[in-house]
This record gives C-alpha cells, structure tokens and sequence, in this order.
C-alpha cells in the first residue's frame, strides 16, 4: 500500500494523472473539472467506480467552429463513455448546427 500523502505528495500525483489523462485523451479535456479529472483517473488506474461517478458518460470537451464544407457554424462535443466492468471507454462525438449564430470572426473576438 503507498505511503500516506503529504501536500508535495498530492502534488505529485495531481502531475501524474494529469499527465495520464493528457497522454489519453490529449488536450481535448476542456470541460473536466477536478471530480471529473478524479474519476476519468480512477477509472484509467482501475481502482474501482467511485461513488461520486454516477453516471458512465463524462462530457469532455466542447468547441465551436464553421465547417468547411456548408459554412455553417457548429458545435462539437466530445464524450467519454466508461464500462467499468471490462475497463473500456468509447469517445463519441456529438455535432450540431449553432441556431442564430453570430459570424465567426465575431465569435472568435469575444
């Protein structure tokens, strides 16, 4: 069992499952708060579902951009869904049009 932590500890292993996380899903984390970051590492260290994890789809990421090929501006959201009984996750991706959306160039200037 490890050692009890102390704060350069906590620290440490904030780095580490940073770390982990980025090395997974890369820098496509921009909605995970700390309780969300806890159990997305939970889950990639296999310690078991913890009890704040109540639901098994996490929203990751959000971004919105003009697509290339209408023009139109959407908004893509990222999900992880998690099976914690065989320690798999799927990322789905969700896409949808921006209703009544100011330009781009407006968008990005805010």
């Amino acid at each position: 069992s490890p050692p009890p932590s102390n704060g350069a500890t906590k620290a440490a292993d904030a780095t580490k499952k940073a770390w982990s996380l980025d090395q997974v899903f890369g820098n496509q984390l921009n909605l995970v708060d700390d309780d969300k970051r806890d159990v997305l590492a939970a889950f990639l260290e296999r310690r078991g579902k913890p009890p704040s994890a109540d639901i098994n789809r996490i929203k990751i990421h959000e971004e919105t951009a003009t697509d290339p090929a209408t023009g139109q501006l959407t908004k893509t959201t990222l999900y992880v869904v998690l099976d914690w009984d065989k320690y798999s996750y799927q990322k789905t991706r969700k896409k949808k049009a921006v209703a009544n959306a100011p330009p781009a160039a407006a968008a990005s200037s805010a």
